[in-house]
């Protein structure tokens, strides 16, 4: 019984974000800790794709 309020509560509410011309989607921001490190991946598979 609870696993289809749930559908039904979540369905009401996409219906109304879409009403209200709500439709993006709010993505998570990534965080880069350490430059250095995703610098040496890049240049890792940048010569891997042209080997």
């Amino acid at each position: 019984m609870l696993y289809a309020v749930l559908w039904y509560v979540a369905g009401w509410k996409a219906a109304w974000r879409a009403v209200r011309g709500h439709n993006g989607w709010a993505k998570t921001e990534r965080v880069v800790e350490n430059q250095e490190q995703v610098d040496s991946s890049a240049r890792e598979l940048t010569v891997e794709a042209h080997a």
